[in-house]
């Protein structure tokens, strides 16, 4: 059986197999780089099974009510089509925890996420926090939670913030807790095998 640093490995190998079939039949976009990335995540999710990369982007860290979130695995795969199968799937990891805890806490490395990433991905958010605050499974998950830690938050993290803020209510922005690029290598030990 495989040890989770071994799928972790086996999975990014997948990626970037799939990144580089993809690149040898496209010429990179300079102008239009937004739409060439969500194809080729397109073509990652058609050839690499996607509940296998789901479990690999979002999980919860064993015996915690911590659920960690792994941007640089999401944005590899991630596109339109699938925001809803990730989105159900991190809500059921939410309720797991509150059942088991009564609380979680969110743990999200943003390692590489950028402005052109919040506006690639602000559908996606919008979805999620809909989703997130108005869950038909329990009233408000967000009363549950306790924290949301971001890791390797960007240095523009006030301009990207502008974008997404209309999305996120007052109760969550409260409860989150940016974590710099210099401290987030130490903390992430935990979640990383």
């Amino acid at each position: 059986m495989h040890s989770q640093n071994e799928a972790q490995e086996e999975i990014k190998s997948k990626i970037n197999d799939a990144h580089a079939a993809f690149y040898s039949t496209h010429t990179r976009n300079v102008m239009f780089k937004n739409s060439q990335k969500m194809e080729c995540a397109e073509q990652v999710a058609r050839n690499i099974d996607i509940e296998l990369l789901i479990k690999n982007t979002v999980f919860i860290l064993p015996n915690t009510n911590k659920i960690f979130f792994n941007y640089s695995m999401f944005k590899t795969y991630a596109h339109p089509s699938i925001y809803g199968v990730i989105i159900k799937y991190t809500l059921t990891l939410f309720n797991s925890c509150i059942e088991a805890h009564n609380s979680f806490q969110i743990h999200a490395d943003l390692n590489t996420f950028s402005i052109s990433a919040a506006h690639r991905y602000k559908s996606a958010i919008e979805m999620f926090c809909s989703e997130f605050l108005h869950s038909v499974n329990k009233p408000l998950i967000c009363e549950h939670l306790d924290r949301f830690y971001l890791y390797n938050t960007p240095s523009m993290i006030d301009n990207i913030s502008t974008i997404l803020n209309p999305f996120v209510n007052d109760q969550i922005k409260s409860k989150v807790e940016y974590v710099s690029k210099k401290d987030s290598m130490h903390l992430l030990k935990q979640f990383l095998p």
